[in-house]
């Protein structure tokens, strides 16, 4: 297999230093700029990552087996595989303290493998500029090199997840074994990291491998007896099982998750506790989940309060978020115009818009919870927001602009309405629905005054992309993919 090109090398690199770096960042500065608490002080950008890295230390220094990792605690690991990776490196180092450096760096080399994985998956899915716009998202995008650069799991699910994808590919696209087994590798490797999020990117990659395949395997008459088989037994231990299956029990932990994320949302903002007492009961999981949808916002980032290195990465994350939020609607807008629903494009937007739902849901609307668990489908958002924008670009569209101009132009409501909640501003609109009116208004007369100024309808541009032709990509065999 020919080697990937020389700037993805580089790129690759550039993203390791660019992990690294954050990281020696967040061990010199949080301590003497952060606010004093026990993971800042001993440079942890999250509490979860100093509970985990601290107990892996522990864990390595007792002389018990590095098995135990699975089922040694809940609270410094769920489900025990990262604890397991990080104690055996804390083992063969055999250092006399936790170094969040070393954990730190190991986190690093794996969270940059995403880039030459997202860049392989990009090539054969979609195209070669879409697949270079990917590689840069993913070494750039501030929640990937906050995650990268810290003791958490999405280092390594977002690599996986791209694993996951350019093995489907290669099984859509070469009917080798090879895709399949590197797909099985994904998901054997994110299984005991977390068997939610292993069974979350099985399914986001078998959904780009049917896309990719045509959807040819389902026109087989042994593929539908098989999946309507597999219907009929899940009907019946729903019915035999009468309100016991594991089914109920993975939906009864998912509400109180919820439940429990939402009170904390709740309870953390006095603005929250006012809206969800204006909202009648039934309306207060979609306001949740719509409002856990646009975190970290970038308006109450810039105006928020606090120590200046945690306004910089509040910042940074919301500035990230805002720009992948914008490829990704670009991308929706795109796949409802061209009707690509059962192609690529439409299935990874389901894929991606119903896995950030769910961590939205999951996360309660939390701001770093939510995030993080949207996080593990970075790849397919990262390529999917590369391919909104680049088609707009290729084929642009008025109306995509007007609608993303004015819902720019609406945001800028949000910045008196946080003014008023952080500074001496006496503004008059204190209803966030309100705020969000005036948002809907300003974008509605924005593109009406767009649409009205325009000299006249431009001539069609003559197609020329794939998707628009409804020729399946074959991929670019000669770069290394």
């Amino acid at each position: 297999m020919p080697l990937p090109p020389s700037w993805l090398r580089r790129l690759t690199i550039f993203a390791l230093l660019l992990r690294l770096l954050a990281a020696l960042l967040w061990t010199v500065a949080l301590p003497r700029w952060g606010y004093g608490t026990l993971p800042e002080l001993a440079g942890y950008v999250m509490s979860d990552a100093y509970t985990r890295d601290t107990a892996a230390w522990k864990l390595a220094h007792s002389g018990r087996p590095l098995l135990d990792a699975f089922g040694y605690s809940d609270a410094a690991d769920q489900y025990g595989g990262l604890l397991f990776l990080l104690a055996a490196v804390y083992r063969l180092a055999g250092i006399a303290a936790p170094a969040p450096l070393l954990t730190a760096a190991l986190m690093a080399v794996f969270s940059s493998l995403a880039v030459p994985l997202g860049w392989a998956f990009a090539r054969r899915a979609f195209d070669a500029r879409t697949a270079r716009w990917t590689a840069w998202g993913l070494a750039l995008y501030p929640e990937a090199v906050l995650l990268g650069s810290t003791q958490m799991r999405a280092a390594l699910a977002i690599p996986l997840a791209a694993l996951g994808l350019w093995g489907a590919a290669l099984a859509a696209q070469e009917r080798s074994r090879r895709g399949w087994l590197w797909l099985g590798v994904s998901f054997l490797l994110a299984l005991p990291l977390s068997p939610p999020v292993a069974f979350t990117l099985l399914t986001a990659s078998l959904l780009a491998f049917l896309a990719l395949d045509d959807w040819r395997v389902l026109r087989h008459p042994a593929a539908r007896w098989g999946l309507g088989g597999a219907g009929l037994v899940f009907v019946l231990i729903l019915w035999l099982g009468r309100g016991q299956t594991p089914l109920d029990a993975l939906l009864f932990w998912l509400r109180k998750a919820a439940q429990y994320q939402g009170y904390l949302s709740k309870q953390a903002s006095g603005w929250m506790q006012r809206t969800f007492r204006a909202l009648p009961s039934w309306a207060h999981l979609p306001f949740l989940l719509f409002y856990g949808l646009l975190r970290p916002l970038l308006p109450a980032a810039i105006l928020g309060k606090g120590a200046p290195i945690w306004w910089g990465i509040a910042v940074w994350r919301a500035l990230g978020w805002t720009v992948l939020l914008a490829g990704l609607f670009l991308a929706a807008v795109r796949v409802a115009l061209r009707r690509l629903w059962t192609q690529l494009p439409g299935v990874l937007s389901l894929a991606v818009w119903g896995g950030a739902l769910v961590a939205s849901y999951r996360g309660g609307g939390d701001l770093w919870d939510n995030p993080r668990y949207r996080a593990v489908l970075a790849v397919p958002q990262v390529a999917l927001a590369a391919w909104g924008f680049l088609e707009q670009r290729r084929h642009p569209s008025p109306w995509v602009r007007r609608l993303l101009s004015g819902a720019a132009l609406g945001a800028l409501w949000l910045f008196p309405w946080y003014m008023r909640r952080y500074t001496p501003l006496d503004w008059a609109v204190v209803s966030i629905f309100k705020t969000l009116a005036l948002g809907g208004v300003t974008l509605l007369l924005y593109a009406v005054w767009d649409w009205a100024r325009a000299p006249g309808k431009p001539h069609p541009r003559p197609l020329s992309h794939k998707w628009e032709r409804g020729v399946r990509p074959q991929g670019g065999r000669g770069e290394g993919v």
